[in-house]
């Protein structure tokens, strides 16, 4: 099968990881190529590229108004001939000529929906998401789940609570979408109940980095809340095993990679009721749930962890969590689906 994989940027996120590890599986036995379309790419990202892997760079200036680089990347394309374009930008149609299969994944919620009208197939990221898609009307939807490399992944040893309580979030720093303010506040909480034994670290760059310092500062939590920047995959899943809960209080979120990821670090998590983290938790049967955007109910909650960790976290519920990560969001669970997909609609 040739597989054409379309995306305008590749700078470090989570589309642009995920779609490595896509990649990468698929060309084990498929012919595939990433066009990235935008002259902005991460030289590190790229490095992860399989060899396998075709890379076409069309260089075009972000913004451009350059109607030349599209009328080249068309035309690129119709030499190709790919079986498949699979895009992961909901604009990029706007620019393709009517002769390609078009797939796109789906990767939040909130998609305006005249993006999709010329899809083959819409691949949803999680339940949520399809549900977002299908309030707008009747569109050929599958859910495909994001898929991790469980196996790369350190697993926490220890079954119980260790002092200090290591708490982790792993997200852009935008906290009116990820909610890292609500966490937060949610450590000042702890703190003015007289549990000062609480360490947060949050991993990722973004423009509330200074906002968030401010906050945390003002709750009087400045000195255990570590703010440690853009970190590899390969440091991430290395240094999950060492946390002792992993929270996600976003806003809005169509998936939620890193509450998986951290369940395969049999990690505990603490997520909200609704949105792609609550899909991945199985609605509450794998991980601690929180009202969404509520901080009152999100630091009883976060209290009510750290009285009652050991009870709730058992080696029991804990493994329950890592199989369910492990039958539902592999890696290789993800590309299989794909390829069913995709074989679907090759003859019509």
């Amino acid at each position: 099968m040739k597989i054409v994989h379309l995306i305008f940027d590749f700078n470090v996120g989570g589309t642009e990881t995920m779609l490595v590890d896509i990649v990468n599986e698929q060309s084990k036995c498929n012919d595939v190529t990433i066009v990235i379309i935008n002259d902005c790419y991460d030289s590190t990202l790229i490095a992860s590229i399989s060899q396998r892997v075709h890379i076409k760079f069309i260089h075009r200036q972000p913004k451009s108004r350059n109607p030349l680089y599209f009328a080249y990347l068309n035309l690129w394309l119709s030499l190709k001939k790919p079986d498949i374009v699979h895009y992961h930008n909901y604009v990029t149609p706007k620019v393709l000529l009517p002769i390609f299969k078009l797939f796109s994944t789906v990767h939040a919620l909130g998609i305006p929906p005249t993006y999709f009208k010329r899809c083959k197939c819409l691949f949803a990221i999680s339940e949520s998401v399809r549900n977002d898609i299908l309030s707008h009307g009747e569109y050929p939807v599958s859910v495909v789940p994001n898929g991790i490399d469980v196996e790369r992944i350190s697993p926490r040893s220890i079954n119980r609570l260790r002092l200090p309580f290591r708490i982790v979030q792993i997200a852009r720093l935008e906290d009116a979408i990820k909610g890292q303010d609500i966490l937060i506040k949610g450590i000042g909480y702890l703190k003015r109940k007289g549990i000062s034994n609480v360490e947060l670290d949050l991993i990722g760059e973004g423009e509330s980095l200074t906002s968030l310092k401010s906050l945390a500062n003002k709750e009087q939590v400045g000195d255990v809340v570590h703010f440690l920047g853009k970190k590899s995959r390969d440091f991430i899943y290395s240094h999950l095993c060492g946390y002792d809960l992993m929270c996600h209080p976003s806003r809005t979120e169509g998936f939620g990679l890193t509450v998986a990821e951290g369940m395969a670090a049999k990690v505990p998590v603490l997520v909200p009721d609704s949105d792609g983290p609550y899909d991945i938790i199985g609605h509450g049967k794998h991980g601690q749930v929180f009202k969404k955007n509520d901080i009152d109910d999100f630091c009883h909650r976060l209290m009510h962890i750290y009285e009652n960790y050991d009870q709730i976290f058992t080696p029991e519920a804990i493994a329950e969590a890592y199989t369910h990560v492990l039958n539902n969001y592999s890696l290789q669970r993800m590309v299989k689906c794909y390829s069913q997909v995709y074989g679907s609609f090759l003859d019509n």
